[in-house]
C-alpha cells in the first residue's frame, strides 16, 4: 500500500462513512498515516476526550500533527 501525502489523507477523512464496527478512518492511507491518528487517538483518550477524525484532518491540514517516527 502506497503512503498517502498529508493533503490525500485529509480529502480521505472529510469524505470517510464508517463501514463497519472495526473500520478506521485512516485505513487506506497507509502505515505512517494510519500511526499517525492513533498516536493522535491515544493521547485524545487519555486526557478523556472524544476522538474526531474531521477535527484530525484540520489539525494535519494545518500542519499540528508531527510526522510519524518510531
Amino acid at each position: 500500500m502506497e503512503e498517502m501525502t498529508d493533503a490525500e489523507t485529509v480529502a480521505h477523512l472529510r469524505a470517510w462513512r464508517q463501514r463497519g464496527p472495526f473500520s478506521w478512518p485512516t485505513d487506506g492511507c497507509g502505515y505512517r498515516q494510519h500511526l499517525r491518528f492513533v498516536r493522535f487517538r491515544n493521547e485524545r483518550q487519555r486526557q478523556g476526550l472524544k476522538v474526531d477524525a474531521l477535527e484530525y484532518a484540520d489539525k494535519l491540514e494545518r500542519g499540528e500533527i508531527p510526522p510519524y517516527t518510531k
